[in-house]
């Protein structure tokens, strides 16, 4: 799946793909696709932090992703963070444990998101 696609959720729960150890890699294998997961819904902005321009802004429903481009400078504003997973090379980032509501400019790099402590977003 190209960088910046929507998965929508599945009609019926799937299982879960089996992969290999050490496998949930991006689609380039560097480990560091980010991908945002809605447990409901969920509206979610992702914007270049420096020209400004929005790369993506809708709501994301129960079950759908949304792969992040891999670009410099780019951020999430979201307006339920409690709905939201991020994940980083496939492994859900503890950065978003115990957020809630509407949380902005949450830089979207895949080292600072995939290091972040429980519950510690990563600032610009």
């Amino acid at each position: 799946m190209a960088p910046g696609t929507i998965t929508p959720a599945p009609a019926a729960p799937a299982p879960p793909p089996l992969a290999p150890s050490g496998a949930a890699e991006s689609p380039a294998g560097n480990g560091q696709a980010i991908v945002l997961r809605a447990s409901q819904d969920s509206w979610v902005q992702v914007r270049d932090s420096r020209s400004g321009r929005v790369v993506f802004s809708r709501v994301l429903r129960p079950g759908e992703t949304y792969d992040v481009p891999q670009a410099p400078n780019l951020v999430l504003t979201t307006g339920k963070a409690e709905a939201l997973a991020i994940e980083v090379g496939g492994v859900p980032s503890p950065a978003m444990a115990e957020q809630v509501g509407v949380r902005r400019d949450i830089p979207l790099d895949a080292a600072r998101l995939r290091d972040a402590q429980p519950g510690q977003l990563p600032t610009r």
